[in-house]
């Protein structure tokens, strides 16, 4: 959701937000030019404002008389995501006719939702030309969110998740999506995937957290999660056959290790890491970038335009 587009966002900082921490990236002057500040957790929006406004004075920051650019990243916990059939409205009912279509999915009160929507077209599929896919927040959490920037002499341009962010980042690393691309994330210490086609977001879901010692249990309901995804997002969009490109995992460590194995054993597709060292560009920032401990998304905020 586009807040304020009248600033030079060559420069520009990403804020993730999630349920109780926040991570920082910043782009420098040209394109894909970036560094990660770091991550912290909070409690309350002060303690937020607090450690947005240290990272700035640590790194120098320079303020610009129109406001630094900021992304800001809202994580999984702080919305809901939604796939529709469009609404057979005029452009100027679309947001309520959304938001009718939702009020017995969310738990927020009507007059309390924020909702933002983007079509889902496709160049392969007509069917996709009928689906959107919607973001619902709490309108008092954005409230928060731009009283955070304003406090900092931030200019908001933007308002987004992280599922979005990573689509742009994913676009980025200049991953072919013409056929169907799997990502597995970690996000609040589950595993989150992704479905990916002709450069769209088609598909989410949780996923079991796999690690060396589950179960055999744990395992088969790991795998039957992402059967089920894969399902929902064929009946979704009524495709006949859904073959999967590559399973990219987004992760690193033991643990994705693991999951790499378990893949590799069950379905016969290729598996790879999704890494920015995939990007000349993007290279400089992985000595800084922990990607045990951060979300790749917080860059690809940096790369919504």
């Amino acid at each position: 959701m586009p807040v304020n587009t009248d600033v030079d966002q060559n420069k520009k900082i990403s804020i993730q937000m999630d349920v109780d921490n926040i991570s920082v990236a910043i782009s420098g002057n040209s394109y894909g030019d970036v560094s990660y500040l770091g991550g912290r957790s909070y409690n309350t929006v002060a303690e937020l404002q607090g450690y947005l406004q240290d990272i700035l004075e640590k790194e120098k920051v320079e303020k610009v008389e129109e406001g630094l650019a900021v992304s800001w990243i809202l994580q999984t916990g702080n919305y809901q995501l939604f796939t529709i059939d469009k609404p057979k409205v005029a452009v100027d009912e679309m947001f309520g006719a959304v938001k009718l279509v939702l009020a017995d999915k969310v738990s927020i009160p009507l007059e309390q939702m924020v909702v933002d929507y983007t079509d889902i077209p496709s160049p392969t599929n007509d069917s996709l030309a009928n689906k959107m896919l919607v973001v619902v927040a709490n309108k008092n959490l954005i409230s928060s969110v731009t009283k955070v920037v304003k406090s900092c002499d931030l200019n908001l341009t933007n308002i987004t998740v992280s599922e979005m962010a990573y689509l742009e980042l994913f676009g980025y690393l200049k991953k072919d999506t013409a056929e169907l691309n799997v990502v597995i994330r970690r996000v609040n210490k589950k595993l989150q995937l992704l479905l990916i086609k002709d450069g769209f977001l088609v598909g989410a879901g949780i996923l079991p957290y796999l690690t060396t010692g589950s179960t055999v249990e744990v395992v088969e309901s790991f795998m039957v999660a992402i059967s089920q995804a894969l399902f929902r997002c064929q009946q979704a969009y009524d495709i006949d056959n859904l073959d999967v490109a590559i399973i990219w995992l987004a992760y690193s460590g033991d643990d994705s290790a693991h999951v790499k194995s378990v893949l590799s054993e069950q379905m016969p597709n290729e598996i790879k890491y999704l890494n920015v060292a995939d990007s000349i560009d993007l290279a400089s920032c992985c000595d800084q970038f922990d990607i045990e401990s951060g979300d790749l998304s917080v860059l690809g905020g940096l790369l919504d335009e």
